[in-house]
């Protein structure tokens, strides 16, 4: 039996503030994070690290949506 292969939308799990217009925790200068508490700075990086994968899902799927790319399907490990 083949495994089913997943949507993003099914395999991925939303964060509540990315649909928020207004992110009044945002870190907007990283000069901010320099200095700070271990804590704030693993928070940042927690939340904005783009691991190889994702910079390649992103890429590619822009790329799809550009026109410039026929791939439409991208299997996530």
């Amino acid at each position: 039996m083949v495994p089913m292969l997943f949507t993003v939308k099914d395999a991925c799990e939303l964060h509540p503030m990315a649909l928020e217009y207004s992110m009044s925790d945002q870190v907007e200068n990283l000069s901010d994070v320099i200095g700070a508490s271990s804590a704030t700075a693993r928070g940042f990086f927690d939340k904005n690290y783009v691991t190889k994968g994702m910079e390649t899902l992103l890429s590619q799927g822009l790329r799809r949506l550009g026109g410039k790319s026929d791939q439409a399907v991208f299997e996530l490990k």
